[in-house]
């Protein structure tokens, strides 16, 4: 939903989506491209026209992205304003060294250098924790990111603040 909002705001826009498999990244595709040919959607975001589509990318007409990627695939020739990291690896991976080095690898080595503009692009990793040195413990070490964690059950009422001045209370 994340990269079509993102999309439907700013139709020239270039969202990268990076998941641990294949078949995930083509379901991510899939209901993408469900949410961007609704009738509902296309009322709400007029201006935001695909102009081609295929397993791994959609297009607008204003020049703007959506283009789906797994761990270790390609992504020479494409730059993205935000890349979405949504489960890098899947669970039982995570327990695997030699996968765990495999996710860094690949973001080192290829995600990051995708961004548009460093200064201005986003990285937004989907994740939950399931081991000591995984995946999110390796971004919270290495990077400059603001780390939001909802535990599967909220044991205090928090407040998260959210654009705009708005904040939603988690109980």
């Amino acid at each position: 939903a994340l990269p079509a909002w993102i999309l439907g705001n700013l139709p020239s826009a270039k969202v990268m989506v990076a998941t641990y498999s294949d078949s995930l990244s083509a379901e991510h595709a899939s209901k993408f491209a469900r949410v961007v040919n609704s009738s509902w959607y296309r009322a709400l975001f007029p201006n935001t026209v695909a102009v081609s589509s295929n397993r791994y990318e959609w297009r607008t007409t204003a020049g703007g992205a959506r283009y789906g990627v797994s761990l270790g695939g390609t992504v020479t020739g494409f730059g993205a304003d935000t890349i979405v990291i949504d489960d890098i690896l899947k669970g039982s991976e995570a327990r695997q060294e030699v996968m765990r080095a495999k996710a860094r690898q690949f973001y080192t080595e290829t995600l990051r250098s995708r961004l548009n503009n460093p200064k201005t692009g986003s990285i937004i990793a989907i994740m939950q924790r399931l081991h000591e040195d995984d995946f999110p413990a390796f971004l919270l070490e290495h990077g400059r990111y603001q780390h939001l964690d909802l535990p599967a059950k909220a044991e205090q009422i928090t407040q998260i603040p959210l654009h705009r001045g708005e904040v939603w209370t988690r109980s």
